[in-house]
């Protein structure tokens, strides 16, 4: 059996030519079973369609520059 996965993300490029990156991966997605697969691919961490047509996402780790808020940043709820 094959599943055709399909991911969804958020990005927010740097407005300022930034090379810097924060990639925040949440977790909590997982399952052990094709059951309990396909029940948690119902919920909200198992599927991007309940997903807000935006979203936000923060620098992390740009300590010393003074840039804390200017970095290409992707966000995989």
């Amino acid at each position: 059996m094959y599943f055709v996965t399909v991911s969804g993300f958020y990005f927010q490029p740097s407005t300022t030519g930034s090379t810097k990156w924060t990639i925040s991966i949440e977790g909590g997605g997982w399952c052990y079973d094709e059951q309990e697969c396909l029940a948690r691919s119902k919920m909200a961490l198992g599927s991007s369609k309940g997903w807000a047509k935006t979203g936000g996402c923060g620098c992390m780790n740009t300590e010393g520059d003074g840039i804390d808020s200017n970095c290409n940043c992707l966000y995989m709820p």
